[in-house]
């Protein structure tokens, strides 16, 4: 040993020199993960980064559409934390009159961005009948705070009693959603409470796994971040769907198949053909909505249906009311209204 110890320390050969050099970046390379491992696994976006100003959006007077609240809620450690509670409304003539429902989905997002960079998914979801609340973790957006894994265990579980308590969702109508890391949130909090179902998108089994890959020199006993979704989920006692693309560049849909796997039934996978991480929502398209619509009518059937813009009628030659398509002109009198010429095909 103590050889090998003058060698490494003043032996001038070319090997050990090569092996000093080595061992030196090697050495600060584990000391950079261990400095900057936060900014890796959280990359937030704080207010005003983001399109805010979607949210500020209200329908039209008379028209009913999607509308989103300003939300402030205390973290399990009393950090106040920001989010967006999304529902349909009635357009007033100066404000609007919210048309609440009797179901809710509590939506953790990614490791990334804010809530406003997710407001067209926000729209699908209060489609689906449901209303939205979606949660800003401590340190991204309006929220304040610094993110950890023990900090947005505090957070889920501040959220949860937000939704239970403020906005008086009993457990058996709340769905909650989780994509990437806030997948792994939602499995952690999906076993502490019972809510009346668990939706995970792009879902990892841990973040060691994720790292593991991509930095196979780095010791799994350095990665602090552990978020051990394949651990928690056999907690799970709730129905689950998990939606994974097949092509996800990012978390490999091994890992959503790994998942679904080890929970127990009920449970369902929605294979999305053709996605990359970033777009899994939206690439889904009407098959993965359509999904998501049922399996919120299986777990928490809603009793209120919501109202619809009524569509427009024209009078028919008989002076019977006669449908019009949104967007078409009325009929001129005595006859149907003359077609386009040459419209150009939309693909």
């Amino acid at each position: 040993m103590k050889k090998f110890l003058w060698n490494v320390c003043w032996n001038r050969g070319l090997g050990w020199s090569l092996f000093r050099i080595l061992g030196t970046a090697y050495a600060l390379f584990l000391v950079a993960w261990v400095l900057l491992e936060s900014r890796l696994v959280y990359l937030p976006a704080k207010f005003p980064d983001g399109p805010w100003d979607l949210g500020k959006a209200v329908p039209g007077e008379g028209i009913i559409g999607p509308v989103v609240r300003e939300v402030s809620f205390p973290a399990g450690d009393g950090v106040i934390l920001h989010g967006w509670h999304g529902l349909l409304a009635r357009g007033g003539k100066d404000n609007f009159e919210p048309l609440p429902t009797d179901r809710l989905i509590l939506w953790f997002h990614g490791n990334g961005g804010n809530v406003a960079f997710h407001y067209a998914e926000l729209l699908d979801m209060v489609d689906c009948n449901a209303e939205v609340f979606l949660v800003d973790y401590r340190g991204y957006g309006k929220s304040l705070g610094r993110p950890s894994e023990a900090g947005l265990t505090l957070d889920a579980l501040g959220a949860w009693k937000h939704a239970t308590q403020t906005l008086q969702f009993p457990p058996d109508r709340i769905v909650i959603f989780g994509e990437t890391l806030g997948a792994a949130v939602a499995i952690d909090l999906a076993a502490s409470v019972k809510p009346a179902g668990l939706v995970l998108q792009s879902p990892f089994t841990s973040v060691p796994d994720v790292v593991g890959p991509i930095l196979p020199i780095l010791p799994r006993s350095l990665i602090r971040s552990k978020f051990d979704a394949l651990r928690r989920i056999p907690d799970v006692t709730s129905p689950i769907l998990i939606a994974h693309s097949l092509e996800d560049e990012v978390i490999p849909i091994e890992m959503g198949r790994r998942l679904l796997e080890a929970a127990k039934a009920p449970k369902e996978f929605l294979e999305i053909p053709a996605a990359n991480h970033d777009q899994t929502w939206r690439d889904g398209g009407n098959d993965y909505r359509d999904r998501l619509q049922t399996f919120l009518d299986r777990c928490a059937p809603s009793k209120v249906f919501q109202p619809k813009n009524e569509i427009p009628k024209a009078k028919g030659k008989t002076g019977e009311d006669a449908p019009v398509k949104a967007g078409e002109p009325d009929p001129p009198k005595g006859g149907p209204a003359p077609g386009p010429k040459n419209a150009p095909v939309t693909p």
